[in-house]
Order: C-alpha cells, then sequence, then structure tokens
C-alpha cells in the first residue's frame, strides 16, 4: 500500500495550502478542523510570524499518495482532477486594494469562460472572503471592498496560479 498525506487546500481551484503525513490511518479521513483546530496558520517562511489564518470553515481535506515535493512546498500546488500540479508564479501585482475598491490580476488571458480568483483577507475585525469573476479573455477585475485604514494581508488563489500573499496597507 502507498503511502499518503493530507491535503488542507481552499478556494474554488482547489489551491493547496499544508501537507500533512497521519500515524494513524485506519479511521475516517479527518475534516480540516480536525487537522487545523480553529483556522490554518499561514505564517512568513523567513520570520515565522503568522500573517493570516484561514478559518477551518474555508478549508477542505483531500487525501493523496504521499509526494516529498507537495510535503515541503505545499503552496506552491492545486489540486487538478484530484492530483497535485505545481502552479505557475503570479501576477506580479495579484492584487490590490485603496480602501473602497479590490483590484485581482492574473499572469494570463483568463479562458473563454472567465476566471474566478479568491481572496482571503485579513486585518479586519473579520476575515473578508471574496470571489472575483475574471471576465473572458481579460486579466483584471475589480469590485468594490470598503476597508478601514489598517494593515491587510490577503492570501490570493488565481487559477493555474501558486498561493500567494501579499501585504497591503490602507493609509
Amino acid at each position: 500500500m502507498a503511502s499518503k498525506m493530507d491535503l488542507i487546500i481552499a478556494g474554488p481551484a482547489r489551491h493547496v495550502l499544508a501537507a500533512g503525513v497521519r500515524q494513524d490511518v485506519s479511521g475516517p479521513q479527518p475534516d480540516a478542523a480536525a487537522l487545523v483546530g480553529d483556522g490554518l496558520m499561514i505564517r512568513d517562511p523567513v520570520s515565522g510570524v503568522t500573517l493570516l489564518t484561514v478559518l477551518a470553515e474555508h478549508l477542505a481535506v483531500q487525501s493523496v499518495d504521499l509526494r516529498d515535493d507537495v510535503l515541503m512546498m505545499a503552496r506552491e500546488f492545486i489540486l487538478v482532477e484530484n492530483l497535485p500540479e505545481q502552479g505557475t508564479a503570479g501576477a506580479a501585482v495579484p492584487v490590490a486594494f485603496n480602501g473602497s475598491t479590490i483590484v485581482v490580476n492574473i499572469p494570463a488571458q483568463a479562458p473563454e469562460g472567465g476566471a474566478k480568483v479568491w481572496v482571503y483577507v485579513s486585518g479586519a475585525a473579520q476575515p473578508i472572503v471574496h470571489q472575483l469573476q475574471i471576465p473572458k479573455l481579460a486579466t483584471t477585475a475589480s469590485e468594490p471592498l470598503v476597508l478601514a485604514s489598517g494593515i491587510y494581508w490577503a492570501l490570493v488563489l488565481a487559477p493555474g496560479c501558486k498561493a500567494e500573499i501579499v501585504k497591503a496597507t490602507i493609509p
């Protein structure tokens, strides 16, 4: 029997945010809350400081065959047909806030059906989950999003791109 690992995924494109291996796999696959508690803390890889916490209610778990590359660099992967594939580099500025608008960018034109970009914003009283639809053949979309002055962290999950984390300061 091949070794397995559990992937913690989020967003409509099923981005991998974390991966782990359980010692006891005899029972049923756990849900996200069983693995991360209230939420998955995403930390700065250099300093270890928590940048944002994605609440468990926005996460799912998928079991796949163990792969060292996915286990070590989970946020660079997306599930495609239930298999992890490495995402490409995202847009230079995947998301921007100005206090009244959110703008998302993707590195290539959206396909005929458009592209859904999932943005998880931390720094407000409650996390904000915002999903933007980029029209077909476009690379950007914007919508109203009012944010008070402060520092925000955004997790940007765009189709085909690895997960990006962006810091924004609203004056």
